[in-house]
């Protein structure tokens, strides 16, 4: 298959692409930023950020931090679990 050269162009860069490099200094300034606990976000073992919101958390406070931790290309992987309510 042959794109077109500006679809190969996107293409490429996007394969080639590396995201930037998280600094996991930013963690207390989003938790400050959205007004939650330090203790909703941690940093794993695999290196990949824990979220762990309170059960009373409000929805514009999770919102808030997912905005910010995809702002600052955080590495995690997205799961909702229940809270058994």
């Amino acid at each position: 298959m042959i794109l077109p050269l500006p679809l190969a162009a996107v293409a490429l860069a996007s394969a080639t692409a590396v995201p930037p490099e998280f600094d996991p200094a930013v963690l207390p300034r989003i938790a400050k930023s959205c007004e939650i606990p330090s203790t909703w976000l941690t940093i794993g073992n695999d290196g990949l950020v824990r979220f762990h919101p309170g059960p009373t958390a409000r929805y514009v406070k999770v919102h808030c931090v997912l905005e910010q931790l995809r702002n600052y290309h955080a590495p995690m992987k997205t799961g909702i679990v229940g809270n058994g309510r």
